[in-house]
């Protein structure tokens, strides 16, 4: 069957349990920097929720919410040789809770 059209709920963030329990996995599994955002979550959840339903709504996607950083790792071998290296991004938070 093919799917004529998409129904988009929205996103809705419970600071009380879903963004917790979404907050838990950022900062055990993937950033650091996320602590600063447990710290306010009650203060941000709202205007977050309204900020990535309106990302997806609009189909906008902000061009710095794409930007990584790029950090070579080492594996072994040859230290010149491009190939001896793995690359790790870091994303912004927004894009990773977006992403979610």
């Amino acid at each position: 069957d093919i799917v004529d059209k998409f129904k988009y709920l929205g996103i809705v963030f419970d600071p009380n349990l879903s963004w917790c329990e979404h907050v838990n996995y950022l900062s055990s599994n993937i950033s650091k920097r996320i602590g600063v955002i447990c710290r306010v979550k009650n203060y941000i959840c709202h205007p977050l929720a309204y900020i990535c339903n309106l990302s997806i709504f609009t189909s906008v996607f902000l061009s710095k919410w794409k930007m990584a950083k790029v950090t070579p790792i080492y594996k072994d071998g040859d230290k010149s040789d491009v190939s001896n290296y793995r690359p790790i991004s870091v994303l912004p938070i927004i894009s990773k809770i977006l992403e979610r």
